[in-house]
Parts: C-alpha cells; sequence; structure tokens
C-alpha cells in the first residue's frame, strides 16, 4: 500500500460515483490528502477523517481540491 497504488485506485474509479470514501495506511493516506487537498495536514491519525471536496469531469482528471473538513481523535476529548 503506497501512495502511487491508492492515487491508481482514485484515478481509475467508475465516473458514474460521484463520492468515494478510502480508507488506508501512513504514510500513503497522508501523502494522498496532502497531493489532493488544499491543507498541509502533517500526519492523520488512526480513525481520523478528512474531506476532500473538487469539482471534476473525471476522477482521472482529479489534481487538487479543497479540503473541507478534518476530524481528529484527539478533538473529541
Amino acid at each position: 500500500f503506497n501512495t502511487q497504488e491508492l492515487l491508481h485506485v482514485i484515478y481509475t474509479l467508475e465516473e458514474k460515483s460521484n463520492t468515494c470514501m478510502l480508507f488506508g495506511h501512513n504514510p500513503a493516506i497522508t501523502e494522498v490528502a496532502n497531493l489532493l487537498g488544499n491543507k498541509e495536514i502533517a500526519n492523520i491519525p488512526t480513525t481520523g477523517l478528512i474531506v476532500i471536496e473538487a469539482d471534476v469531469k473525471s476522477w482521472a482528471s482529479f489534481a487538487e481540491g479543497k479540503t473541507t473538513l478534518k476530524l481528529f481523535p484527539k478533538m473529541f476529548k
């Protein structure tokens, strides 16, 4: 599981899907969030959630979106 494999999954999603939820491990999940989102994240912890939205015509053209939500467990202590 690495960044390139995860990007391949995203870029080859069916075009009829307009939402995608990914689960993964670091460092790939944090690297992909930083590549596709617009906010720098040092580390997505276990059970962390990041939402990235983008207005693109196809998954293959997804280059940069807007990071609209960041929820980490420490926020709920």
